[in-house]
Order: C-alpha cells, then sequence, then structure tokens
C-alpha cells in the first residue's frame, strides 16, 4: 500500500478567543491565510496541542486536548502568536487605527481596507467574514482571569462579533 502524501500546511501558534474561553495552540492553515479562514465550505478551526481556559476569574476550568474544533462562527479573534510568513497573507493597501468592542472585548488594533473604503461600514461590507488587524491590544471588559491574550503582532476579527468601532 503507498504512502499517502499528506497536505502541504504551514503551521502557525494562535489564541481563538470566543465568547466564553481562550483556547491556545497551533493552527495548520493550508495555502493562504486569508483564503483558508474565510473559505465558507470549511466551517470549522482545529486548534492542535490547544489549551483551553473559560476567561472569567472564577472560573476553574482550564483543559488540554490534542485537537479542540471550533466553528469558525464562535470564534471572535484569531490572534497570531508571531507575524505571518510574507506572502501568506494578503493585505489590503490601507491601514486606518480603530478601537473596537467584541461582547467581552474592548480591543485597539490597525485594520486592513481596500483604497475606497469607507470607515462607517467597511466591516459590514466586507465581502470576508474576517477582518485583518495589525498591532493588537486586548482589553477585557469583565473580571478576568490572569493569563489572558494581551497582544497580537497580527491577527483576524470576526465580523459578526464587532458590535461597534471608532478612531481612537
Amino acid at each position: 500500500m503507498a504512502n499517502r502524501a499528506q497536505p502541504d500546511y504551514t503551521e502557525i501558534g494562535v489564541t481563538v478567543i470566543t465568547s466564553e474561553f481562550q483556547v491556545k495552540g497551533k493552527l495548520r492553515i493550508l495555502g493562504m491565510i486569508g483564503t483558508f479562514l474565510n473559505d465558507e465550505q470549511k466551517p470549522t478551526l482545529v486548534i492542535y496541542g490547544a489549551e483551553m481556559v473559560q476567561m472569567e476569574a472564577n472560573s476553574r476550568i482550564r483543559v488540554t486536548k490534542d485537537e479542540v474544533v471550533i466553528s469558525k462562527s464562535a470564534a471572535q479573534v484569531v490572534a497570531f502568536d508571531t507575524l505571518p510568513q510574507q506572502g501568506s497573507i494578503a493585505l489590503l493597501p490601507r491601514t486606518e487605527s480603530l478601537a473596537m468592542y467584541l461582547d467581552h472585548f474592548a480591543l485597539s488594533a490597525k485594520f486592513y481596507m481596500g483604497q475606497d473604503a469607507r470607515i462607517n461600514d467597511f466591516a459590514d461590507t466586507s465581502l470576508q467574514q474576517f477582518l485583518i488587524a495589525s498591532d493588537i491590544k486586548f482589553y477585557p471588559t469583565f473580571q478576568a482571569k490572569p493569563g489572558l491574550v494581551q497582544t497580537a503582532p497580527m491577527g483576524v476579527i470576526h465580523k459578526a462579533a464587532i458590535r461597534m468601532y471608532h478612531r481612537p
């Protein structure tokens, strides 16, 4: 029996924020990051070597698993531990610094958008479900457990998780 070739993937350290949990581990990406994350034919993300913690300060839930499957619609933020390799992510030409509010976090970041994008509606009119951001800073709006992600050099924010935003 012949060995089947494994698909070529890039592994990147990530922290995924959902409404209740932070999941830290490795994400295996096939092809370009934006294409992989925004592929609606693949509705889940698999985090390998995952440590999952509930974010509330008084929660004791901490689980370590070889694999954790997260629905893309539940992934509010996918924060990259390091900058992705050059050429693995396509960035739109214009950046805008914005403060953004999700259900349990405020964050500040530089968001990438098209030259003609209007700040008023760039998130809602985007054809992609995840918006690329860099220099991300997280500010929990609840009593958070120590050790939650505080910064990320780059990541993506699910546009459905965005409640409001403004220029700083």
